[in-house]
């Protein structure tokens, strides 16, 4: 599959300066981690994780802003392999290819660190 990187940053960031901020406030800058989605029971989960089989966290237990830092820190889980949006899966466009290098790059030094 094909993503337009265009199309994405029109519809869910202000202006392309946000994708850069990806790389510098999370350990694995997928394009979705800035968004925070709760399921209905509370559970923090990734998009690609509707069936909320791997949460991140609960509003129950968790603050906001602790629900945050478990994304900025996160690392791909497994439910990112099947993910076709997942910046490692990307393809498509010079500018998309740029991003998947430079994710798979951030990726590489978050591992390292760890």
């Amino acid at each position: 599959m094909t993503v337009s990187l265009q199309l994405v940053v029109r519809r869910f960031f202000v202006n392309s300066g946000e994708i850069f901020d990806l790389f510098r406030s999370f350990t694995f800058p997928c394009l979705w981690n800035a968004n925070l989605l709760i399921t209905a029971d509370g559970r923090s989960i990734c998009c690609n994780d509707q069936a909320a089989r791997q949460p991140q966290g609960d509003l129950g237990r968790h603050s906001i802003a602790d629900l945050m830092a478990i994304k900025e820190a996160m690392l791909p889980q497994p439910i990112c392999a099947t993910c076709n949006q997942s910046p490692t899966a990307m393809s498509g466009s010079p500018a998309l290819f740029l991003f998947r290098l430079a994710a798979r790059a951030r990726l590489a030094l978050a591992r390292r660190r760890r």
